[in-house]
């Protein structure tokens, strides 16, 4: 039986074009959030998890989650419905009120960095984004904010896993990772894509044995919902699948079409639960 998470994109507004990644594809499109739909998923979590014995957390993604105007009051919602609650962002400038607003309401945020070396990162994620990043950092940080981190692998960031992984944990006290191989097109991958191979793994183990380290060569599928309240799973880089408006679709029956391929996709691939390196 799965426990899926709801990851709910907030927004599909973004300030990278990152290569990979698969929401880009409607980054110019007008898909405005609908607090409304919002509301009635965050209800309908609530009461699913008032009834039944399997909880659901909620990750807040995108786009950039940060960039929502209502993302303060996006937190507390979820908060007052007592849900367990992570967001995953790659950096924005904010303000000591939204970490605020973060650490208030326990949420748990996972930060998507890929290399520790400006240039190298901005190869991926686009001309002056690594000092935004590193400004959210830093406040999140001050808030003690930060959860985990996803290192995403290319061929461009293979060299410095060591120094990245160091250097999030010594500047940002991170000891939770996901080194993550792209889900991407082949033929895109054939350009910038890595594997990470077992004696590299095992080196990374050695040097860093105090660490959660967990591999992730394909991207599972997931349960999500889009800005303006469409349940939809999705299985990167391009197989989305509409399960209806969730306004009107009910969240068992929107689990169950996520079951229902998952079930499928586990027959032909691991998941990332079953590819741990080392687990602190």
């Amino acid at each position: 039986m799965y426990k899926p998470t709801i990851f709910y994109a907030l927004t599909y507004n973004c300030i990278r074009h990152c290569n990979f990644c698969f929401n880009s594809r409607y980054a110019n499109y007008d898909i405005a959030f609908d607090l409304k739909a919002y509301t009635h998923v965050i209800t309908e979590l609530q009461e699913w998890n008032s009834s039944k014995p399997e909880k659901l957390s909620l990750n807040l993604t995108g786009g950039e989650p940060l960039l929502e105007p209502d993302i303060t009051k996006v937190l507390q919602l979820a908060k007052g419905a007592g849900l367990e609650i992570f967001l995953t962002t790659a950096g924005v400038p904010i303000n000591n009120s939204i970490a605020r607003a973060i650490k208030d309401s326990d949420t748990k945020v996972t930060i998507s960095f890929d290399c520790h070396k400006r240039d190298i990162y901005e190869q991926t994620r686009g001309l002056n984004t690594y000092d935004k990043a590193i400004s959210c950092f830093d406040t999140l940080a001050s808030h003690n904010c930060l959860h985990r981190a996803i290192i995403v692998i290319n061929k461009a960031s293979l060299p410095f896993i060591h120094e990245t992984i160091d250097y999030l944990k010594s500047n940002y006290g991170v000891v939770d990772f996901i080194l993550m191989e792209l889900s991407v097109t082949p033929e895109l991958f054939d350009n910038t894509g890595a594997r990470l191979s077992q004696d590299l793994l095992q080196d990374i183990k050695t040097f860093f044995p105090d660490l959660s380290i967990t591999v992730g060569h394909y991207c599972p599928i997931t349960l999500n919902v889009s800005p303006d309240g469409h349940y939809f799973t999705l299985l990167p880089p391009d197989h989305f699948n509409m399960l209806g408006d969730a306004r009107t679709t009910s969240l068992q029956t929107a689990i169950d079409g996520y079951r229902k391929e998952s079930a499928a996709y586990r027959l032909i691939r691991p998941t990332c639960s079953d590819l741990v390196v080392t687990q602190r």
